[in-house]
């Protein structure tokens, strides 16, 4: 299988977008800290080197308060509630034009419609639910959010999937409206081959399918999902049809440089979504990326706080001259030899005065600001 020219040019596009979102990563990394620890981290150059567990163990080794982190999920609920309720029809159809009325009959059609379409979106196999609650939690985490629907398998017509915010480059066309979207990811080779189908892989991939202690092995793609340049059209009745789709997507492995699928859709499948984005901007921002001030200012005060309080509950020890030994000072034990023949104890503990209720009073007013964002 021999390299494709337009392979090259999606990946020399790939490395553009690379470039332009790099300035947006240094903050996310810092969102994810605070808000979202099991975030994958790509963008700090450990692709694919921890676990879940293992980033969420790293990240909240360094996190001391929790408030930006539930002020966000309850900000999303709030946006699911407001926005698309689960118990409601958040949207109606109509057949009729701006300044006509419809009839009964198209009245009936159009709720019939309807009501199809939310039972097929609120179905337990399209993962609706779940990928636009990932995708709230996001935008408000980091401004952008990518909402992946797809053609469904079996008796699934549709499938919905939120885009990590990590695998997810875009470009913008005049109108500032999405129309370049790339996805880059891993998955296994056995993956790659029920998604991509083994007769499109290269030579080396499909190695890597066939031997069972290969078969696990990550391999990067890239989708790339853009206008067509040039559509073919054909003559029906007077009117011209278009004979393919308005948008085509492209799956690249990465290392091999070659296209291993193609396909197409006939209106963009990534719904783009943002909390606030200036014109030219184009990711934007979100209200944690807005609060990261004083939530970085909370986290200090209360890591202050926590270790004036352990300096008083188990403070240092000093002592006259040199011991053989200093004990674990348990609650409740007898430690012979501890007191000198004057009674007085051998060891005594180092109080400086330590008070750390204005510091935990002060971290509570920045919660409280960071709650109020």
């Amino acid at each position: 299988m021999t390299s494709d020219s337009r392979a090259h040019d999606i990946l020399s596009r790939q490395a553009e977008l690379e470039s332009e979102r790099s300035q947006y990563e240094a903050v996310w990394e810092a969102v994810s800290e605070f808000c979202d620890p099991d975030a994958p981290d790509v963008w700090s150059g450990r692709r694919g080197a921890d676990s879940q567990a293992e980033r969420q163990e790293r990240r909240g080794a360094r996190v001391y308060a929790n408030t930006i982190n539930s002020a966000a999920n309850r900000l999303a609920a709030g946006l699911e509630s407001l926005i698309i309720p689960q118990s409601e029809k958040w949207h109606g159809l109509s057949t009729a034009a701006m300044n006509d009325e419809e009839s009964d009959e198209e009245k009936e059609w159009a709720e019939a419609l309807r009501d199809f379409l939310f039972s097929l979106r609120y179905s337990a196999n399209s993962n609706f639910v779940p990928a636009t609650q990932a995708c709230l939690r996001n935008v408000v985490r980091y401004g952008p959010a990518y909402l992946y629907a797809e053609e469904g398998f079996g008796g699934t017509l549709i499938r919905y999937a939120s885009i990590p915010v990590v695998e997810g480059y875009l470009s913008r066309n005049r109108w500032g409206q999405v129309d370049i979207f790339h996805r880059r990811y891993e998955r296994t080779a056995r993956q790659a081959a029920q998604l991509l189908g083994y007769e499109k892989l290269p030579a080396r991939i499909k190695v890597l399918v066939d031997d069972p202690a290969k078969c696990e092995t990550k391999i990067s793609l890239i989708q790339c999902i853009q206008p067509r340049d040039e559509r073919k059209m054909y003559r029906l009745g007077g009117t011209y049809q278009y004979l393919d789709t308005a948008f085509a997507s492209y799956h690249v492995i990465e290392d091999e440089e070659v296209i291993v699928r193609e396909s197409g859709f006939r209106s963009f499948p990534v719904s783009t979504f943002n909390w606030r984005r200036y014109e030219g901007d184009p990711y934007g921002i979100s209200p944690t990326i807005e609060a990261l001030t004083t939530v970085r200012e909370e986290n200090a005060v209360r890591r202050s706080g926590l270790r004036a309080l352990q300096q008083i509950t188990d403070p240092a020890t000093a002592s006259k001259a040199r011991l053989d030994y200093v004990p674990v000072l348990n609650p409740g034990e007898n430690y012979p030899g501890l007191i000198d023949d004057n009674g007085r104890p051998l060891i005594a503990p180092i109080a400086v005065g330590q008070n750390p209720t204005y510091a935990f009073n002060y971290a509570e007013s920045r919660a409280a600001e960071i709650r109020a964002t």
